[in-house]
């Protein structure tokens, strides 16, 4: 096992490991992979933690990656939060009404 993997605690270790066998499973295209990615986050995210966390290098998958994202905010799945330019936030469904 190479030293570097000895390091990460093995909660972290597990969900890499799923991650990996998820996109490697054939027929799942990249959208796929983004919105699972997106049901799983929690809180704030910046659309370059998607890139690093799904290993996408090249300027086709990440301006993909960004069109999926954009899409998401139209279907309101997520919004955008802040200021700050790729950062987005998952819209919870499941909260209390307020009267």
């Amino acid at each position: 096992m190479p030293y570097a993997l000895c390091l990460v605690p093995v909660c972290i270790k597990s969900e890499l490991h799923e991650l990996r066998e998820f996109r490697n499973r054939k027929g799942v295209t990249l959208s796929d992979q983004i919105r699972e990615w997106v049901g799983a986050t929690k809180g704030n995210f910046l659309v370059t933690d998607c890139y690093k966390d799904l290993h996408l290098a090249t300027k086709s998958n990440m301006s993909n990656c960004r069109l999926v994202l954009s899409r998401l905010v139209e279907e309101g799945v997520i919004e955008p939060c802040g200021t700050r330019r790729g950062l987005y936030r998952r819209i919870e469904g499941d909260c209390e009404r307020i009267d």
